[in-house]
């Protein structure tokens, strides 16, 4: 999956399952600040992606990145680790 996919899931999942206002949804945006969830929302989010990725996922890697961006960067890598690990 392109980064781009990443965000686009990742953003959509915000919007969707997390309530998220569509324009405080950017790559931008903290955690910490402009997005606040639930942290049901936060763990149902987290499980949507590894289960999409068939990847697993560290919460804290997550929350220790704080920007929307920094947190796709890490999914991405984390997706593509994995498929290149599997292609060997």
């Amino acid at each position: 999956m392109t980064r781009e996919a990443v965000w686009e899931r990742l953003r959509s999942l915000l919007i969707e399952v997390g309530k998220i206002d569509p324009d405080l949804a950017t790559e931008a945006a903290s955690i910490d600040e402009e997005i606040t969830l639930e942290s049901v929302a936060f763990v149902e989010i987290a499980v949507i992606i590894e289960e999409d990725l068939d990847i697993e996922l560290d919460p804290l890697e997550i929350l220790d990145r704080k920007l929307l961006g920094n947190i796709v960067d890490y999914i991405h890598t984390t997706a593509a680790a994995l498929s290149a690990q599997s292609a060997l």
